[in-house]
């Protein structure tokens, strides 16, 4: 929702059906589909306290930077704020949602539509979570920094 309100469908199992029941403070994957032949993954760490019917929180997109050429949650994990949080050590008060998008291979976060793609999963989330859409936060690494600018000049 970093401009306007497209609708999608979450490929997270683990959200799917939930009425009050979240896993929290672990990253799930979950899957974006782009087209017929590519989806593009994407880590979601959620809160401790994370209600679907409760208060909103922030989020923040967060946005890798340049790897090998096949990226795996392991990947977008080694670094940066996803790395943080896989050490399980939840910062106190830190109730953001983190969204980690793995970019399309071969593929500058600014080109070949993945602007849109990115925007796509934020809408997703924020149609099947309580985010604060006021307090939405982007972010990146090395060309994720790159491709943080470009699709905040975007949106």
């Amino acid at each position: 929702m970093l401009k306007r309100p497209l609708v999608g469908v979450i490929a997270l199992a683990i959200l799917a059906g939930c009425s009050s029941q979240l896993t929290t403070g672990q990253h799930l994957l979950g899957n974006h589909t782009v087209d017929r032949n590519r989806e593009m993954p994407f880590l979601l760490w959620l809160p401790e306290g994370i209600d679907p019917g409760g208060d909103e929180h922030p989020m923040i997109v967060s946005l890798h930077g340049t790897g090998p050429t096949e990226y795996s949650p392991e990947f977008v994990m080694s670094y940066g704020l996803p790395a943080v949080l896989a050490l399980d050590e939840q910062p106190e008060g830190f109730d953001f949602v983190v969204l980690a998008p793995q970019g399309l291979d071969g593929v500058d976060w600014w080109s070949s539509g993945q602007p849109e793609e990115v925007n796509e999963i934020v809408d997703e989330v924020v149609a099947d979570l309580p985010i604060d859409t006021d307090r939405i936060y982007l972010t990146g690494f090395s060309t994720g920094g790159q491709g943080a600018w470009h699709l905040a000049a975007r949106y």
